[in-house]
């Protein structure tokens, strides 16, 4: 009898079946309901970037994908996982999982919510990280965006009708293979953090009512930008742009 010898049909994601199945996996991600989403989301109102903000209230196309989706489809499996666990009837309803909530239409429609503790009026919100994001929260606390993310749920909450009392971020690191590395954030909730965001994305909507970029792009750049390396995550990033309504140039910061 002779043996049969497997031979890999693609060296990697750039041939046979590993590219086949990367293009099906990227097409899913770029057709997901998130990623098709137009409004403002919860998470999009604290991007510390007036110009980003703009361009989504405006409904501007967006010519930077966002770079390869693995890590957020990770992340995303997890959060399918994790909405299971805490769903299960064992654990007697505790747990509000995936709700609904509605904070401040039309500007911020509203979002799904990971997971409210009704033990302790807790509002949590899944993040999983990278190895080095994980490290810099760990060090100085997580982004103010996602501080701001999670008072803003905490306002869609009691508005709801909950009386939440505290607000917190579970960092989970994708490279690591233990739940004891999992990190979690937490403060009071406080409604003005979450007030004082409305009101900024008011204030950018109604700038982009005024300067009408539809029929004036370059109106974009009297919209302030806050560059950075986050730049290359954008939607709306353009390296190198000279017309602003084909994208924003970023105009990074030099590396060392």
């Amino acid at each position: 009898m002779t043996a049969v010898t497997f031979a890999q049909p693609g060296a990697d994601a750039n041939d046979g079946v590993a590219f086949e199945l990367a293009e099906f996996i990227r097409d899913a991600a770029n057709n997901a309901p998130r990623s098709l989403q137009t409004t403002l989301g919860p998470s999009e109102a604290g991007t510390p970037c007036d110009r980003r903000m703009a361009y989504k209230l405006a409904g501007w196309q967006q010519p930077n994908g966002g770079g390869d989706p693995l890590a957020s489809v990770i992340g995303t499996g997890f959060h399918t996982w994790a909405a299971e666990a805490f769903s299960r009837p064992e654990l007697g309803g505790r747990f509000l999982v995936e709700q609904h909530l509605t904070i401040a239409p039309p500007l911020i429609p509203g979002g799904h919510c990971d997971l409210y503790d009704t033990f302790y009026d807790r509002v949590l919100d899944w993040k999983c990280v990278g190895q080095y994001s994980y490290d810099k929260y760990r060090k100085e606390g997580p982004r103010e965006q996602y501080r701001i993310q999670a008072h803003t749920y905490g306002l869609g909450w009691e508005l709801a009708g909950r009386h939440p009392r505290e607000v917190g971020l579970v960092i989970v690191p994708r490279q690591s293979a233990r739940l004891s590395d999992i990190w979690v954030w937490t403060e009071p909730y406080d409604r003005q953090v979450a007030v004082d965001a409305i009101q900024r994305v008011a204030t950018v909507n109604q700038l982009v009512s005024v300067l009408d970029p539809h029929h004036h792009p370059e109106a974009f750049g009297l919209i302030p930008a806050k560059p950075g390396h986050e730049c290359t995550y954008c939607p709306y990033y353009r390296p190198g742009s000279k017309d602003l309504g084909d994208g924003c140039p970023g105009d990074l910061p030099p590396t060392t």
